[in-house]
């Protein structure tokens, strides 16, 4: 992380600052592991991965925001998953002010009853 020595300590808030997007998001996805947190199908009501990879990432300095979530639904109406938007701001290695945008897709796996039962989880970051 050489890139951190060009800005001043007290400009620093992230662990991400003064990197490029593409440095912050490996550093992101590697350092928290965050695909691997999202392997196999999860069951819960409270949708516990994505609330944990948020609370990890804030927990460390990452501050990640949720911008806006939402349920998209079947042609009946019924929710078959659920998307959450996302905002990481941070200072890049030009001083300047950046984002990274984040979109968290959990999916429904479950029964046709109950789409939301069981459901998968993608991590999109750019």
């Amino acid at each position: 992380m050489k890139l951190k020595k060009l800005i001043p300590e007290e400009y620093i808030s992230s662990p991400i600052d003064g990197m490029r997007k593409k440095q912050a998001i490996n550093y992101i996805t590697k350092t928290y592991k965050i695909y691997d947190k999202l392997k196999g199908f999860f069951n819960d009501e409270y949708w516990k991965p994505i609330n944990e990879i948020i609370g990890t990432l804030q927990k460390n300095g990452i501050p990640i925001s949720i911008e806006h979530t939402e349920y998209y639904k079947n042609n009946d109406g019924f929710p078959e998953g659920k998307i959450w938007q996302c905002e990481i701001p941070f200072t890049n290695q030009n001083h300047r002010d950046d984002k990274l945008y984040v979109r968290i897709t959990a999916a429904g796996a479950g029964t046709v009853e109950d789409p939301l039962s069981r459901y998968d989880v993608t991590f999109v970051i750019n």
